[in-house]
């Protein structure tokens, strides 16, 4: 059975323009049905009202539901059976008053049949000569001839030698798990990460795996149904982080250092009051 997730970050607008980020929703295609979450945050001007939520497909809109508010946080899932005239589904819209809505459009993932996972240090370590070697052998045959030279051998020995450079310099696992799983960019700027959740942390370290218990992170997952697996590299230095979502408060804060997680990235530096982000807790792939 084939799987896709999608994820789109949502924005509050009025006259199509971009106030703030209002929350997220998630649309997992399970063959013949589709999966819908959404999960609005801070939008007390429609606290304890029922809001229509539509679909945006590719033949029209249509309405699927509507949510109810409290205290400016609402959350909806639904099981949506796939209808193949309506076409597929590429966005929500979540109209308000004053010429304000919510709205996202998704952009896709890709589908997979087989979530793969990346293979083990060792045995990458294992293969890298294997390769090195069967790239150099069809350097060595483009670059001699039966009619060849000393020059032309030299010049065969360098392209091997730069080959071999290359795959020691790439950062092969970080390169799989980026061919893997879904890249998103929660701030809308040039980060990006990858989306990822507590299952996938097989991926990582083995003293990593205890993660899965950690109750901060597990409290974060199940109110945004994701995590952020990110690359940082600082003065030649690569770090990886694992981040929980949120909302930034100096308390939560505080509970966050209490589970080990040593910063949150937000939108902004230094983040205010309630701002959007993430928690993060540095891990090894």
């Amino acid at each position: 059975m084939s799987y896709r997730k999608q994820i789109s970050y949502l924005e509050l607008q009025e006259n199509g323009q971009r106030i703030r980020s209002a929350g997220y929703a998630r649309l997992e295609s399970l063959g013949k049905e589709e999966i819908l979450t959404v999960q609005l945050n801070e939008q007390e001007s429609v606290s304890g009202n029922e809001i229509p939520l539509y679909l945006q497909r590719e033949s029209g809109e249509q309405q699927l539901c509507e949510i109810m508010t409290n205290r400016g946080r609402a959350f909806c899932k639904k099981r949506i059976p796939y209808e193949k005239e309506w076409g597929k589904i590429i966005g929500i819209r979540i109209p308000l008053e004053r010429n304000c809505v919510i709205a996202g459009k998704f952009g896709g993932t890709g589908d997979t049949k087989k979530k793969s996972v990346p293979k083990s240090e060792n045995a990458m370590k294992s293969e890298e000569p294997k390769q090195i070697e069967k790239k150099a052998e069809v350097t060595a045959e483009a670059a001699i001839p039966m009619e060849t030279g000393k020059r032309q051998a030299q010049t065969a020995k360098e392209s091997v030698a730069a080959v071999e450079h290359t795959l020691h310099m790439k950062d092969t696992k970080w390169e799989q798990l980026s061919s893997i799983y879904p890249h998103i960019h929660p701030f809308r700027d040039a980060r990006e990460f990858l989306s990822v959740g507590p299952e996938d942390f097989v991926v990582l370290r083995e003293r990593c795996y205890q993660m899965t218990h950690n109750s901060f992170l597990l409290h974060g997952y199940y109110n945004y149904r994701h995590l952020l697996l990110m690359r940082q590299e600082n003065s030649g230095e690569v770090k990886y982080y694992i981040g929980v979502p949120g909302n930034f408060y100096e308390r939560e804060k505080q509970v966050a250092g209490m589970f080990g997680f040593e910063s949150f990235e937000g939108a902004r530096e230094p983040a205010w009051d309630g701002d959007f982000g993430y928690y993060l807790i540095s891990v090894e792939l």
